[in-house]
């Protein structure tokens, strides 16, 4: 069982992958912003998805990072995965933090019933992602720009070349 559930989600974390590369390939006027879109958001949700801060650890105006991460589903569904029935054996003489893997997944502040929940939630954010992928395609093939109100010059060009006025 611990096998398959890694193949299903190494699936769906692929999945997640391909449809917010493809959403910011499709917001971005060029590769550039399209990998400066993708680290403005990548970066901060690997930091508030339970990888390097714990869960109730995060400050309530970032709560929203931690629950559009990716990451977070993820990083959930194979920590329970590996830890929910492990029994942990420490050297001989040596001191254990743990008591068993409940108390690691304690230690992250995961619920060990968060699995299904995180499969669906990750599911749900895979769906958006591509939604909002073809959206913004389709805005492109339509050639409506969402971000001329933001640019400074806003002045339409025109369309042929001026001649300039002869004088008589």
């Amino acid at each position: 069982e611990m096998w398959l559930v890694m193949v299903v989600f190494a699936v769906l974390t692929a999945q997640a992958g391909h449809a917010f590369g493809l959403l910011c390939s499709a917001v971005a006027k060029s590769p550039s912003m399209g990998f400066g879109i993708f680290s403005a958001f990548v970066f901060p949700w690997m930091f508030y998805a339970g990888l390097m801060i714990n869960y109730d650890d995060i400050p309530l105006y970032f709560v929203w990072l931690h629950w559009t991460s990716p990451f977070k589903f993820v990083f959930t569904s194979f920590a329970i995965t590996v830890f929910q029935d492990a029994d942990l054996v420490c050297p001989a003489g040596a001191v254990c933090p743990y008591a068993d893997g409940v108390a690691v997944l304690e230690q992250f502040s995961i619920d060990p019933e968060d699995r299904k929940r995180s499969i669906i939630l990750l599911i749900c954010l895979i769906v958006v992602f591509r939604i909002l992928s073809w959206v913004f395609f389709v805005l492109a093939a339509m050639h409506i720009d969402l971000c001329s109100c933001c640019r400074r010059n806003n002045k339409p060009k025109a369309a042929g070349v001026a001649v300039p006025k002869e004088t008589q």
